[in-house]
């Protein structure tokens, strides 16, 4: 009986175990899910700002828009 308690407490310890691991690699991988997104948001918003100060210069060159004021009163 002792070879068949030690089987099953070895079957139940790996199956502990495999489940730890399965846990792990999904927490991993959602980890960098959320670094990819950061990532991506991070780009967009690179892009808008690039985008805005494009738009914006053209408007200077146009004589549409003057640069705002660097601090202080006019």
């Amino acid at each position: 009986m002792l070879p068949w308690l030690i089987a099953a407490l070895a079957v139940l310890g790996a199956a502990y175990f495999a489940l730890q691991a399965e846990a792990a690699r999904t927490e991993t991988e959602s980890l960098r899910l959320q670094l990819d997104l950061r990532e991506l948001e991070l780009r967009d918003a690179r892009n808008r700002r690039e985008a805005e100060r494009l738009l914006l210069n053209q408007q200077i060159e146009v004589g549409g828009a003057r640069p705002p004021a660097s601090g202080g009163k006019n």
